[in-house]
Parts: structure tokens; sequence; C-alpha cells
């Protein structure tokens, strides 16, 4: 396809096929997708450092997986129950005031 064309794909038996079967995954999928959280998303929802992450991370305070190529991702629930349960406290946040930031940026993700 040469720069600036448009390219529709035209349906065809195979594609109709990955089509069915791509609608079918996400009707079985879980509704609530699971969340993941980057440090740099964490950084501008609660207003903290780097390294206060990597020492949360460090002293076992907040749950965190290695993503795709080595990154750092926190899922949502785990950060929420840290918070929850003040296992994870944010110096100048109370913890309802966390949890609001939370939910507000989940929430708009969804829209």
């Amino acid at each position: 396809i040469a720069a600036g064309e448009k390219h529709h794909m035209i349906p065809t038996k195979n594609n109709e096929a990955l089509f069915e079967q791509f609608n079918a995954y996400m009707e079985g999928r879980d509704k609530n997708f699971e969340l993941l959280l980057t440090d740099q998303e964490l950084q501008t929802i609660f207003g903290i450092s780097r390294m206060t992450l990597y020492r949360a991370r460090r002293s076992g305070k907040l749950p965190y997986e290695n993503g795709f190529g080595g990154q750092i991702v926190y899922r949502f629930e785990n950060v929420l129950l840290a918070v929850k349960t003040n296992r994870f406290m944010i110096r100048g946040l109370t913890k309802f005031d966390a949890i609001e930031r939370l939910e507000t940026f989940k929430k708009m993700l969804e829209l």
C-alpha cells in the first residue's frame, strides 16, 4: 500500500471467522479488565517520586510485577488494597484522598 492510500479490508470467509473468534473472546472476558499501572502513572496519581515507589517495592509495601520489556507494573487492585490496608501510605495524602485519586484515574480510563 502506497503512502497516503487508505486500506480497506475486504471481508472474506477467513476474515469473518477471525472476527467471530475475536468477538467471542471479547464477550467471554471479564468486564472488569485487569488494569496495570506504570511507575509514571503512580507518580502522577499520588504526586510521589520514583524513589518512593522503589522503596515501597523493596520493602514489600507495594506489590509489583515485571511487564513487557522489563517495565515495572502494578495491578490496580493490589495498589488499592495496599492503600486501604495502610500497607502503602503516601505522605501528605489521607487514605481516602489516595483511594479517591486511584478511583478517579480508573474512571477516566473507562470513559
